[in-house]
């Protein structure tokens, strides 16, 4: 229940199918997103259950199941405990869908195997359908001794603003100070370091800009310390976990999401493409599925500090170029990562899924 992309991803498609019953199993404590699921649904429950032998967290599904009368199942982070889940809902006749957010070559072989090895020893499991994000994190499956053998279908991710941003392009700063923004957990996944190394050349040419990374994770002190050694900690801010996205959104002019190939889609990319926000992304595969081909290319090489600096600087002092690319994002955005498309396909699947099972 922390705040994240799978969970909003799961509370996306929960807010826009009110005509479904949601019923939600946690299978850990509550967290910052625990009160937001609990006004959207019909039951949540908390079940403190992982890592705690396969017994709880088997019996903890069961159980929901059961007290539920679920006819349909949305496993969401399914990787963390899948062959249980999957070994518990062995006798359920509807359904099964897992959503599949990061590519295979995120994960280290020994999980892999370790994933296998206790689906062996647990015996007999459910037939699910791998939902995955992007066609990147699908193809990358192939790799995977544990997830190739599963049935996978390609569903965009949706938006969980529930509007877009009006946001008009900001007119130039004349004290160039400009705020360029970045939302996304602070892990290896990301590629923070390179937009640090890119934001200090960008402050010789626009020296009152300043940085701001929404977000938290594992990487925060390593990243405030490299901010530190390039000399420009005062120029950025780190501001945690934010539960109001959109207000951040609004303050920035330039949003830039640089990342991995260990992505899987790019959540908070759409999210800023949705809100009006001129964004740049780094080129690599779940990326370009998500821009597609926009009139504007927002794309830059990864772990190229130097062409993102001068592809910052470019727009910052052109304001009309940030208008075109904010324009094109928003009608990318629209057309393909609403809120309601996400939902719909999830809910057709399961149905179609049905039927034949049926």
């Amino acid at each position: 229940m922390d705040r994240g992309g799978c969970e909003g991803n799961a509370i996306c498609l929960i807010e826009a199918a009110p005509e479904v019953s949601h019923h939600v199993l946690v299978l850990g404590g509550p967290g910052t997103m625990s009160e937001e699921f609990a006004k959207a649904v019909v039951s949540i429950r908390h079940d403190e259950v992982l890592g705690r032998g396969a017994r709880r967290l088997v019996g903890s599904v069961a159980r929901a199941m059961e007290e539920t009368k679920a006819e349909g199942v949305i496993v969401w982070h399914g990787m963390v405990a899948l062959p249980e889940i999957l070994h518990a809902l062995r006798d359920f006749h509807g359904s099964i869908l897992v959503h599949g957010g990061n590519p295979a070559h995120s994960m280290r072989r020994s999980v892999d195997l370790r994933h296998w090895l206790r689906e062996q020893w647990l015996g007999r499991r459910a037939s699910a359908t791998y939902v995955c994000c992007s066609r990147h994190v699908a193809d990358s499956f192939e790799s995977s001794f544990y997830l190739r053998r599963f049935r996978r279908i390609v569903i965009p991710n949706g938006t969980h603003l529930r509007t877009p941003v009006a946001i008009d392009a900001p007119a130039d700063r004349s004290d160039g100070g400009f705020v360029v923004g970045m939302t996304a957990r602070l892990d290896r996944i990301k590629d923070h370091a390179t937009l640090l190394r890119s934001f200090a050349l960008v402050l010789a040419d626009v020296p009152n800009a300043r940085l701001e990374l929404a977000g938290e994770g594992e990487l925060r002190g390593e990243l405030e310390d490299l901010a530190g050694e390039l000399g420009i900690l005062g120029r950025v801010r780190f501001l945690g976990t934010v539960p109001d996205v959109a207000a951040v959104l609004r303050r920035w002019d330039l949003f830039v999401y640089a990342t991995t190939d260990r992505e899987g889609f790019g959540n908070a990319l759409i999210e800023a493409m949705m809100s009006g926000l001129p964004c740049l992304a780094t080129d690599t595969g779940p990326i370009r599925e998500v821009v597609g081909r926009l009139a504007v290319d927002p794309l830059v090489p990864p772990g190229d500090a130097t062409f993102l600096a001068g592809r910052i600087v470019s727009l910052l002092r052109d304001g009309e170029a940030r208008a075109r690319l904010a324009a094109a994002g928003r009608q990318r955005a629209e057309e393909t990562f609403s809120q309601e498309a996400f939902a719909k396909a999830y809910l057709n699947e399961l149905q179609s899924d049905r039927e034949v099972r049926s």
